[in-house]
């Protein structure tokens, strides 16, 4: 399990959601309360000049989420490996986390409004910051979501989609808490306080403009902490496309 060095006190760890953790979680919903109390992170397996089709001055953003949010599903062979989240910004191109579909050798993409199908394949990754493109195989979309890869104002809104522990086209709300940085090196998160769980990584955290600021990638967790969850900032994303 990878782990990310911060300067605060905390094992930052990726969040992932396996079959076998789906499977625990729904068949024993009491399970938590068997689990040591102590603080961890659990794993989520979850300006640019692009425009949204359909956009509008004033965006239902729930809608438009769900109609450009997806669940990743990673699979070598024919066994399921995992599920995390993600997001159409392109008309054949899923940015999600490298860790939703690391270790897979086929991937599909399942969009969150219609529970439609699509085929994909891995066309870049940038495993420093947790970043991976998908591109569709011979198809298309025409709604998806605009990158804003300027840094949201700390205590702004922000609205975030994913498929925690399999829930598809689950929607959450909450503000950007802070911009957490580690030096020498060039990591930066976003702290957000929006609910996140297993299997949002990857998924789409935007502004109230509709634009993607972020994609969801890590919580902590532990007696006595609420809301301290992170994203990938939209930058990473922009530097990736253009590598």
């Amino acid at each position: 399990m990878k782990v990310i060095q911060f300067y605060f006190l905390f094992s930052l760890l990726l969040i992932s959601c396996d079959r076998t953790e789906l499977d625990n979680f729904v068949g024993n919903p009491s399970a938590d309360e068997n689990k040591p109390k102590k603080d961890t992170l659990v794993t989520k397996k979850e300006s640019s000049s692009n425009t949204t089709a359909k956009q509008t001055n004033e965006v239902d953003l729930p809608e438009l989420l769900l109609n450009t949010s997806v669940t990743v599903m990673n699979f070598r062979g024919n066994k399921k490996l995992g599920l995390g989240s993600g997001a159409f910004i392109g008309p054949n191109i899923v940015v999600t986390n490298y860790h939703v579909v690391e270790g897979g050798t086929r991937w599909e993409i399942i969009r969150m409004s219609d529970k439609k199908k699509f085929t994909a394949k891995i066309k870049k990754i940038d495993k420093t910051h947790d970043v991976c493109i998908l591109e569709l195989v011979d198809e298309s979309v025409d709604q998806y979501l605009k990158i804003n890869d300027k840094y949201p104002k700390i205590g702004s809104d922000i609205m975030v989609a994913g498929s925690p522990i399999g829930l598809e086209g689950t929607i959450t709300k909450g503000n950007v808490s802070n911009i957490q940085r580690e030096e020498p090196y060039d990591y930066e998160l976003l702290q957000i306080s929006a609910p996140i769980s297993p299997g949002n990584s990857g998924g789409p955290v935007v502004n109230m403009k509709g634009e993607i600021v972020g994609i969801s990638v890590s919580a902590i967790v532990g007696q006595g902490i609420q809301n301290i969850n992170f994203a990938v900032p939209a930058k990473y994303i922009m530097f990736l496309l253009h590598e």
